[in-house]
């Protein structure tokens, strides 16, 4: 993405290829962006500004974005976002609401994958 000021980073196309994934710097922190292959759609993901969301990747069937994220100064945690009936031509859309997978006090899990099925 053009973005002259902040890092854009960590991309991942969508299973069926219509849609992006990838972290930015836009908003203070490390935020998830969906947008299209053409760059059009851009729209900010992420529950709350300042966090810090770094490695998405697409489950298989396109459903889901997992990644790995933490808030402040806790560990990284894997977490889990649905995307079923998200509108990219909705640009207010709000925010979707992830699951921790994990949770853990002493280390960061980070780097995410999907097991084919």
């Amino acid at each position: 993405t053009e973005n002259r000021r902040k890092l854009d980073m960590f991309a991942s196309f969508s299973p069926k290829g219509d849609r992006l994934v990838y972290n930015s710097e836009e908003f203070g922190g490390q935020e998830l962006m969906l947008m299209r292959p053409d760059g059009q759609g851009q729209t900010r993901i992420s529950i709350a500004e300042k966090t810090y969301e770094q490695e998405p990747v697409w489950s298989p069937d396109g459903k889901g974005i997992a990644y790995a994220g933490r808030m402040g100064d806790d560990e990284y945690d894997i977490y889990l976002v649905g995307t079923a009936g998200f509108d990219l031509d909705e640009m207010d859309a709000p925010p979707l609401m992830p699951i921790n997978l994990t949770d853990n006090d002493d280390r960061d899990d980070m780097s995410p994958s999907w097991r084919p099925y």
